[in-house]
C-alpha cells in the first residue's frame, strides 16, 4: 500500500533545484534543469505554518540548499519555528557549506551529506513503468510498494506540495504545475483522496519502484524511456539540448523479468553510498549528545539548545497572524 503522508519520517522544503553538480539520475534531476528556482521567504514562511503539528523531521534539501541566496535568513526564521531535533538539512557540500559550516552546526539537528566524491548509485528514475510494463496488476503492486515512496519524503516546492519528492522533481523539469496549495494541516490528508491525481501522473512516469540495477552518478549518458525524452525536449532540458547523451530504455518487463531483476546485487534498495563514514559522507542525527564534541562542550550546547527552545516556544505564544504576515504573491 502507498505509505500515507503522515506516517513519513520526514517532510522536505525544496529551496533550490539548483546545485554543484550535475549527477546523472539524480532525484532532483538537476541536468534537467532549465532555469533553477529559489523559494522566496513568503513561500518558506507559508511552508513552515502548513507544518505546524507535525512531529517528524523537516527536511531543507535541494539541489544544494546552501546556494540559496538567503540561506542565512532562512536557518534564523526556521530556528525560532520548530526545535532543533526537528530541523535538518541535506547537502552536497561546496564553498557555501563551507562558509556556512558555523550557523549549519547550530541550526540542524539532523546533517545528512554526501558530496559524491565517492561512487555513489543512482536508479534511472526516468524509465517510466507505464512504458515498460504491460500488466497493469504487476504494475500496480510495483507502485504501490515502491521504497522510494516508502521511506523517503513528502515535499514542499514553490508549486505547491507534493506526495513524494520526486514527484515535485518531476513536476519541475517537465513544468506540469501539479503540486496542491499549501495548506494548514494538508500531511494529514488520505494521501489517495487528495494526491490521487499526483499518483496516477507521476508514479506511471517514475521508475523508481522497479528493481532496476543502480547507475553511476557519474554517467555520460542517461537511459530514459520514449515519452519522457519526448517530456524533456519540450520543457527544453539543457542537458538534452547540449550533449544529446540519452540513451532510449526500450525493454518490456514481465513478472518474471522482475523477480530475476529482483536478485539483482546492484539493485539500489536505498543504498547509494557505503557503509564506512568518511569523508566524503557522513550523517548526523541530534539524539541528546554530539559524539564530536567533549563532555564539557556538550554540556554548554545542550544548554544553549534548552535556552533556544524556551525562547521559540515564548515566541509561539503569539497567534500565527501575528507571527506569519504572509503576503500575497
Amino acid at each position: 500500500m502507498i505509505r500515507e503522508t503522515r506516517e513519513s519520517k520526514n517532510i522536505a522544503i525544496e529551496l533550490t533545484n539548483a546545485c554543484i553538480m550535475s549527477c546523472a539520475y539524480c532525484t532532483r534531476n538537476v541536468r534537467h534543469v532549465d532555469e533553477p528556482f529559489y523559494l522566496s521567504i513568503t513561500e518558506f514562511k507559508r511552508a513552515l505554518k502548513s507544518l505546524y503539528g507535525w512531529k517528524g523531521k523537516i527536511i531543507l534539501i535541494g539541489g544544494e540548499p546552501t546556494l540559496h541566496p538567503n540561506f542565512k535568513e532562512i536557518c534564523e526564521i526556521f530556528k525560532n519555528e520548530f526545535p532543533f531535533i526537528q530541523r535538518g538539512l541535506w547537502s552536497a557540500g561546496g564553498r557555501k557549506f563551507y562558509e556556512f559550516r558555523e550557523l549549519i552546526d547550530e541550526t540542524f539537528g539532523v546533517l545528512n551529506f554526501n558530496n559524491h566524491k565517492q561512487d555513489c548509485n543512482h536508479q534511472p528514475n526516468l524509465i517510466a513503468i507505464d512504458e515498460v510494463i504491460d500488466d497493469p496488476q504487476l504494475k500496480q503492486e510495483l507502485i504501490e510498494n515502491c521504497w522510494l515512496q516508502h521511506l523517503w519524503s513528502p515535499s514542499i516546492g514553490p508549486n505547491g506540495t507534493f506526495f513524494c519528492e520526486v514527484a515535485q522533481s518531476m513536476d519541475q523539469i517537465f513544468k506540469m504545475k501539479m503540486g496542491k496549495k499549501i495548506q494548514d494541516n494538508w500531511w494529514n490528508e488520505p494521501i489517495k483522496e487528495y494526491f490521487g491525481k499526483q499518483i496516477e501522473t507521476f508514479c506511471n512516469m517514475c521508475g523508481a519502484c522497479l528493481p532496476l540495477a543502480g547507475e553511476s552518478d557519474k554517467s555520460r549518458e542517461e537511459k530514459i524511456t520514449k515519452k519522457n525524452i519526448e517530456r524533456l525536449k519540450l520543457a527544453n532540458s539543457p542537458f538534452i539540448q547540449k550533449t544529446g547523451r540519452i540513451k532510449e530504455y526500450k525493454r518490456k518487463l514481465s513478472a518474471e523479468d522482475i523477480t530475476i531483476m529482483k536478485e539483482n546485487p546492484l539493485v539500489t534498495k536505498n543504498r547509494y553510498i557505503s557503509d564506512s563514514t568518511t569523508s566524503n559522507y557522513y550523517y548526523r542525527e541530534y539524539a541528546g549528545r554530539d559524539t564530536r564534541l567533549s563532555l564539557l562542550e556538550n554540556k554548554n550546547k545542550i544548554q544553549k539548545e534548552i535556552k533556544e527552545e524556551i525562547k521559540r516556544k515564548l515566541t509561539n505564544s503569539l497567534s500565527n497572524s501575528e507571527r506569519f504576515k504572509i503576503e500575497s504573491d
